[in-house]
């Protein structure tokens, strides 16, 4: 907290008083007197000045600002952690005083084989100096199979350390960019599962309050460790009690026979007796002992826990255990539902099991897998994709199991479908898909498939350009380009439901194409954000640049339409409310040239100009375009369906305008119920927010106006629209006060004018500032704050 004092001209009265009363003091008393007296004087009026300000409870709780999104991609802990107590004692020590008495980072190793419990024990240890690392905790994880490790380190680091606006520093840019941006930061860096030949100096953060910790299942060169800590497996006594843990106080009993075959075919590896008490917990307690369906097939000298994956593998059923069979056959740890299925159908071309076997069956699959630790469930690390990852001694477990079963002609022919899928694969065009499964449900309001269709989109434009980086330059150009247009496709949805931040990012990574058609929806998508953030200037200037883009792309059309429904809102939004009805204009004239693709713009133009004539005062004439959008947007053919609850809450705020309170709760409610049928939150924030606003204009039921409006904020503050936060945070502000609940209202804001001055929105501050002043009027407040031009479309798609 800070004291705020009193504004300047409030301090102004204290000079004349300084001044009559220290020119006698210092004509007529001796020098050394009247300095003390003076010195004494000034004082007093200082602490009243502070005395004043603590009367006047002028409290404004400071908030940080960041140029960049805190990165925090460290997993969550295990829930268990037993027989670590003094590793990790050890490493928290390290990671503690990291910044004491040292001129680099802190550097910590932690090796052993695979299973032991490396990555849990520093994930474990991250999360509890998280606290110490403010500026970010940083997650790599590296598959030893891949051999551009280098590259994505590299590519990793730099995305979760770049701020909006930056511009990627590229290879060559890489180590100076790197150690400048962490010299004077606080950041954790933890590179996990670090293959060969690595280089580890580059990745190595450069100031003395950042550390690294480093997992590897060998001895690491290139570092000058702090700590080294090398794991082995637990002892009897530890292994027991984990069991214990996994189990439950009574919930599995396990006879003293099974308990004894559990710890000698684990042999301490923390990953074996997971797996172990997961068979413990699935089987029944009858079939517990039963021995493994068959003898562990080869040498397992390189598995010191087979016997255990042969008791996991017996719980499996006969397609279950197949499909282990063949995992271990895929290029990568990594793995799909694609993969399994192609892989599956080549191994087993007879099978019937398999014949109509598809990519949801083969997800059920490997989450049953998962289930008994065979694979774990992750997410990619860009688009968010689910993706599964086979631990390196369920890989080794697999590939004795393929080699008994298959034999060379089966491996073969199921290595040689894979290659054919993948292949098939990555010739398919993201933009087609970007078109058919992403942007048809985004218009019909079906977000969630939207979502999850352009995080597919995104991982697989990612993986062919990835296939053909170090192909000729046309090949490698086009998947670049496809990789940012499904980049575009992302930021788009993400906008849309209102995560502000993951939504600029994936628009300024696009933006950088130049090729005209991805360069102008990046460029679009940025707009939209910056006028939802109310930053309308910034807003205007990306708009234009990217009509110029949108009017050399000759194959979309459309989406000259949907820059110039965007240029709309942001010029109405502006200080110069008038150039957007010309922007409106012209985008309705584009809608009728064409019989196809136009005609399904207009309900979303009409949204956009009906807003721009609310701006310009033009009521009578916004009401008769925002009816005529509804009807349309209602039509199934044109696969609108998002724009009616946004049309329908435009239409609130035209009532709300008009001073035609149950009209406005009517149109946000409907709103609201389409928002919730769609599952768009973010959309119903902003129906709640209208809501509110209504019932507190109406001076009628503050209690339901302080509801909605409770409920507004709180889906603000989880989405990350700031704008939005800070217009709930005012007017909530105001219900309070009104109700008399001043220490809320105060608090409130406050926090309202803090982020409106962030975001630059004087208008907004001045009117939250003004809100806390003694001579107030709720009605004199309501009428000014429903009259300025940058408050004027309370809208926000």
């Amino acid at each position: 907290m800070s004291i705020r004092l009193p504004s300047l001209p409030g301090r102004f009265w204290a000079l004349p008083l300084l001044v009559v009363f220290a020119a006698p003091v210092w004509l007529f008393t001796p020098w050394r007197v009247a300095l003390v007296v003076s010195l004494v004087v000034a004082g007093g009026v200082l602490a009243g000045l502070v005395v004043r300000g603590l009367v006047q409870r002028r409290w404004r709780p400071r908030m940080r600002r960041r140029a960049y999104l805190v990165p925090a991609d460290l997993p969550p802990p295990p829930e268990l952690l037993i027989g670590r107590d003094d590793e990790l004692d050890r490493l928290t020590r390290l990671l503690t005083a990291a910044h004491r008495d040292r001129s680099g980072p802190a550097v910590a190793v932690v090796t052993g084989r695979e299973g032991v419990g490396k990555t849990a024990l520093a994930v474990t240890a991250g999360h509890l100096v998280a606290p110490r690392y403010r500026d970010g905790q940083i997650l790599v994880r590296f598959d030893t199979q891949r051999p551009d490790g280098d590259d994505l380190a590299r590519e990793y680091l730099t995305r979760a350390l770049l701020g909006p606006g930056d511009a990627d520093p590229g290879a060559e840019g890489f180590d100076r960019w790197y150690r400048r941006r962490t010299l004077t930061r606080r950041i954790l860096v933890v590179l996990d599962n670090v293959p060969a030949g690595l280089d580890l100096a580059r990745f190595t953060p450069a100031g003395r309050r950042c550390a690294i910790v480093v997992t590897s299942r060998r001895t690491v060169e290139g570092l000058a460790p702090d700590l080294v800590e090398h794991l082995e497996p637990l002892d009897g006594t530890a292994s027991r009690r984990l069991v214990a843990a996994l189990l439950g106080a009574g919930a599995v009993v396990l006879d003293e026979r099974l308990d004894e075959r559990i710890m000698r075919a684990a042999r301490g590896y923390p990953a074996a007796l997971q797996m172990a008490a997961a068979v413990a917990r699935s089987r029944r307690s009858e079939d517990l002992d039963v021995p493994p369906r068959a003898e562990p097939p080869g040498e397992a000298g390189a598995l010191p826990f087979a016997e255990v994956l042969d008791l996991a593998c017996a719980l499996l059923t006969e397609q279950e255990r197949r499909c282990l069979t063949v995992l271990s056959l895929s290029e990568h740890r990594r793995v799909a539902p694609w993969t399994l299925v192609a892989l599956a159908r080549g191994a087993f071309p007879h099978d019937a099991t398999f014949a109509a076997f598809d990519e949801f069956q083969a997800g059920c699959v490997l989450d049953r897998l998962a289930r008994v630790r065979f694979v774990e469930l992750r997410a990619d690390e860009r688009s968010g994709v689910a993706v599964f990852r086979i631990p390196y001694f369920v890989r080794q477990y697999a590939a004795m199991l393929a080699e008994a079963e298959l034999g060379a002609d089966g491996i073969e022919r199921a290595r040689d479908a894979y290659v054919a899928a993948d292949r098939s694969r990555l010739e398919r065009q993201p933009e087609m898909r970007l078109r058919r499964d992403v942007y048809h449900l985004f218009d019909d309001g079906r977000l969630s498939e939207a979502l999850g269709n352009a995080r597919e989109v995104v991982h697989l434009a990612q993986e062919r350009s990835q296939a053909v980086k170090d192909r000729r330059s046309v090949e490698a150009d086009a998947a670049r380009r496809d990789e940012a247009l499904a980049e575009v496709g992302l930021a788009e949805v993400f906008a849309e439901l209102g995560w502000i931040d993951d939504a600029l990012s994936a628009a300024t990574s696009a933006a950088r194409s130049v090729e005209a058609a991805t360069r102008s929806r990046a460029l679009r998508v940025q707009g939209r954000i910056r006028w939802r953030l109310r930053q309308s200037a910034a807003a205007v200037e990306r708009l234009r640049l990217a009509r110029e883009q949108a009017e050399r792309n000759e194959r979309d059309p459309a989406e000259l339409i949907r820059v110039l429904r965007e240029l709309t809102v942001a010029s109405a939004l502006s200080d110069q409310p008038e150039t957007a009805l010309e922007y409106g204009e012209q985008a309705l004239r584009l809608c009728g040239t064409a019989p196809d693709e136009q005609p399904r713009r207009l309900p979303g133009v009409l949204w956009a100009y009906g807003l721009a004539l609310t701006a310009n005062r033009r009521h009578d004439r916004a009401a008769e375009v925002l009816s005529r959008g509804d009807t349309l947007s209602g039509q199934p053919e044109l696969a609108q369906g998002l724009w009616r609850p946004w049309i329908r809450h435009q239409r609130a705020y035209l009532a709300l305008q008009s001073r035609d309170f149950e009209a406005a709760r009517g149109f946000a409610v409907s709103a609201l119920n389409g928002f919730t049928t769609l599952k768009h939150r973010y959309g119903s924030g902003h129906s709640r927010l209208l809501i509110g606003r209504a019932y507190l204009h109406e001076e009628r039921d503050l209690e339901r106006a302080v509801s909605a409006l409770e409920e507004a904020l709180q889906t603000f503050q989880r989405c990350g629209d700031r704008w939005a936060e800070a217009e709930a945070s005012y007017w909530l502000g105001v219900a309070y006060k009104n109700r008399g609940d001043l220490p809320k209202a105060t608090l409130l804001l406050r926090l309202a004018v803090e982020m409106f001055e962030t975001l630059k929105d004087g208008a907004g501050a001045k009117d939250a500032r003004e809100a806390l002043d003694r001579e107030w009027s709720l009605s004199s407040l309501l009428g000014r704050r429903g009259t300025r031009h940058s408050e004027q479309p309370r809208i926000s798609s």
